[in-house]
C-alpha cells in the first residue's frame, strides 16, 4: 500500500530506526486475539481460524498484499515470498532486523498502561511532578491495570 500511495509522487525505502549503541527496532501491527470467555466450541473454531491465518501460505499472501512483515519465519521460505523479493528487493529489508527487534507486551490493559506512561512523562517534563512522584504514581496506576 505504501508503493501504490507513493507512485508518481516520490520514491521510498525501508531502513532501521536510528540507534545509539544497539540496533533494537520496534515491530508493531494490528492485533489479533482470541477471547478466553467464549464457549469451548467457539474457542476450537477460533483456534482453527488463527492457525489458518498464521499459516505460511496465508501470512505470505497477507504480507504481499499489505506490506506487513510476515508473522512467521517459514513464510520467508515460500516460493511466493522469494519471487516477490526478487521483484521488489525493498520488501526484504525489514525482515533483516527481526533478530534485533522487539514488540510491545500485550496485556489486555496495554493501551491504558501506555496512556499512564505518557501522562506520567508529560507531568514530569512539564514540571508538575518530580521524577520520583511520577514514577510512584505510574507504578500504582499500572499495578491497578495489571491486577484487573
Amino acid at each position: 500500500y505504501v508503493e501504490s500511495g507513493s507512485k508518481g509522487k516520490h520514491d521510498w525505502n525501508w531502513t532501521s530506526v536510528p540507534f545509539d549503541v544497539k540496533l533494537n527496532p520496534p515491530f508493531a501491527g494490528t492485533d489479533v486475539i482470541m477471547f478466553n470467555t467464549i464457549p469451548e466450541e467457539q474457542k476450537k473454531v477460533a483456534w482453527e481460524f488463527l492457525k489458518f491465518l498464521c499459516s505460511p501460505k496465508v501470512t505470505t499472501f497477507w504480507s504481499l498484499k499489505t506490506g506487513y512483515v510476515p508473522v512467521r519465519k517459514s513464510a520467508l521460505e515460500t516460493p511466493e515470498w522469494n519471487i516477490f523479493v526478487k521483484m521488489d528487493p525493498k520488501a526484504s529489508i525489514p525482515v533483516k532486523f527481526i533478530g534485533q527487534g522487539y514488540s510491545d507486551p500485550k496485556p489486555s490493559t496495554w493501551e491504558e498502561i501506555r496512556g499512564t506512561v505518557t501522562n506520567m512523562l508529560n507531568n514530569v517534563l512539564f514540571d508538575k511532578w518530580t521524577i520520583e512522584e511520577g514514577l510512584a504514581w505510574a507504578e500504582r496506576e499500572i499495578q491497578n491495570y495489571l491486577n484487573q
